[in-house]
């Protein structure tokens, strides 16, 4: 079983390994910088090229790319360009003084642009997502909380009044969430389309009465992680997906060499094993052997000097007592063997479950 899982792994790494190299190859078709970047006053690499060659070829690389990302849910990557995903990791230093009860923290991260006004009278405002929340923790730790907003073009030209603000809540059943904390990442800190991980500061009062009336501890509030991609270019999209099939690449090599020590240490396991019942077998027949001289030699130094009955008595009894010391061998050896046998199933069992955990 292992075996095969192991199999299964090394399939899944030359798959990825070869959408590492198709995307490779699209982001080498790429001999200018796309069309948005030249628009922008950087200018193509090649000016000999029309502008109009190089926005078909931009977007037949981009939708090529996105071919190759198909098992991915849009949702949870980036999927064109003018999005920006930030990821909710974990917040660490939160003051237990401000929360009311048990702590049950989530995360609320929307995306703030210049105008809050909608295109729309109709249209619904889809700039505000929700971590789950985390019980009993001052520390809470989320996975896979990546959530995708849809920047503004005109934001590439003027970052300023375009930021992303997640805030810190503390979950209730009754009543409103009392906010612990929030951190800001504006725009420009993203703009060179490079994946930002770190810690931010997770702020409180922030106007001047509060200020001048709170206690110096109420500003500083925790910290919070978070990890956040911008993309505006083909180039830079190109080199996201590539950032997503190199990380996987790597998940899985961990995960194989993994699997590969797991494999040893039952193949040694069993080994030690059987090692054991076969020196348990040659102990009983060691033993067997000696029940049996012992009956044998009880049974030729008889003196035949000793009447019928005697000797017959004598034999009943030895015959007795033989049947007997085998019979708690026999007990002993089938118990010790059950146990083995127990043990062998249950750490297989105990294998077979960590290893289905780890490649899930």
């Amino acid at each position: 079983v292992l075996q095969n899982y192991l199999d299964t792994l090394k399939k899944q790494a030359a798959y990825e390994q070869q959408r590492l190299s198709s995307l490779n190859a699209a982001k080498n078709s790429l001999t200018y910088q796309d069309p948005d970047r030249a628009k922008y006053d950087y200018g193509p690499t090649n000016p000999e090229e029309d502008e109009q060659q190089a926005a078909q070829r931009a977007l037949a690389a981009e939708e090529e790319a996105r071919k190759l990302m198909d098992d991915f849910s849009e949702e949870t990557i980036i999927w064109k360009k003018h999005q920006i995903i930030v990821e909710v990791m974990e917040v660490v230093g939160l003051n237990s003084s401000d929360i009311v009860g048990n702590p049950n923290l989530y995360g609320e991260v929307s995306f703030k642009a210049r105008s809050k006004a909608r295109r729309y009278f109709f249209q619904k405002r889809q700039d505000k997502h929700k971590t789950y929340y985390i019980e009993n923790s001052l520390k809470p730790k989320w996975n896979d909380q990546m959530f995708v907003f849809q920047v503004p073009e005109e934001a590439v030209k003027i970052t300023r009044g375009y930021s992303v603000h997640v805030k810190v809540r503390n979950f209730r059943a009754v009543g409103q969430h009392p906010v612990l904390g929030q951190a800001v990442v504006h725009l420009g800190n993203v703009r060179n389309q490079k994946e930002l991980v770190g810690w931010y500061p997770l702020g409180g009062r922030t106007s001047r009465r509060d200020v001048e009336a709170a206690p110096l501890s109420d500003y500083g509030r925790g910290s919070i992680k978070l990890r956040v991609h911008w993309v505006y270019t083909t180039s830079a999209l190109i080199d996201y997906f590539k950032l997503i099939s190199e990380t996987r690449l790597a998940h899985l090599a961990s995960s194989q060499t993994g699997m590969r020590h797991q494999l040893a240490n039952v193949i040694e396991s069993d080994k030690r094993k059987r090692e054991a019942i076969q020196e348990h077998s040659r102990r009983r027949g060691g033993r067997m052997a000696r029940v049996a001289r012992l009956h044998k030699r009880h049974h030729g130094k008889l003196s035949p000097k000793q009447p019928p009955g005697v000797l017959s008595r004598k034999k009943l009894e030895i015959e007795g007592k033989a049947r007997r010391v085998v019979g708690k061998l026999n007990h002993g050896l089938n118990s010790s063997v059950s146990a083995l046998k127990g043990t062998l199933r249950a750490s297989r069992d105990r294998y077979l479950y960590a290893l289905y955990f780890q490649t899930v």
